[in-house]
C-alpha cells in the first residue's frame, strides 16, 4: 500500500479520558515513523495553551474553539489523507471532518494496531429546516 505524503489525525476527544490525547500521540509518532507530514489537533491544541486536564469550560482554561476548529478544516486541506482513530464513529465532530475530506477528494485511512486500512465511510447527514 502506498502512504499518503501528509496525513490528518481524525478521532473523538469530548468525552474522553484527556481528550484523547494520548491515542493522537500514539498515532503521530506511528505515521512519522512513515515519514508521513501529521497534522495533529491534539498536538495543535497543547502548543495553543490546550490543558487536557481541565474542562473546556473550566476558567483556567485558555483556549479558543473557534481558531482550533479553523486550523482543523486547514489542517484537513493541507492533507493527503486522514486517519481515523478507533472509536471514530462516536464522534460527530470527526464525521464533519469526514464529509470535508471527502468533498475534497482525501484518502481516508482507518487506524487500528498500527496498521492503516483504506475505507470508505458512510455518513448520514441530517438536514433540519
Amino acid at each position: 500500500m502506498k502512504f499518503p505524503k501528509s496525513a490528518y489525525i481524525a478521532g473523538a476527544m469530548r468525552g474522553m479520558p484527556l481528550y484523547n490525547f494520548q491515542a493522537f500521540a500514539d498515532v503521530a509518532m506511528t505515521l512519522r515513523g512513515y515519514d508521513i507530514i501529521v497534522y495533529s489537533p491534539a498536538e495543535r491544541d497543547m502548543a495553543n495553551g490546550f490543558q487536557p486536564h481541565l474542562a473546556l469550560d473550566d476558567p483556567d482554561q485558555h483556549f479558543n474553539l473557534e481558531e482550533a476548529f479553523t486550523w482543523d478544516f486547514w489542517a484537513i486541506a493541507e492533507s493527503d489523507a486522514i486517519v481515523l482513530l478507533p472509536g471514530w464513529e462516536t464522534s460527530d465532530g470527526t464525521k464533519k471532518e469526514i464529509i470535508l475530506a471527502q468533498g475534497m477528494g482525501k484518502q481516508i485511512f482507518a487506524y487500528n494496531s498500527g496498521l492503516l486500512e483504506p475505507i470508505t465511510p458512510r455518513i448520514e447527514v441530517e438536514v433540519t429546516s
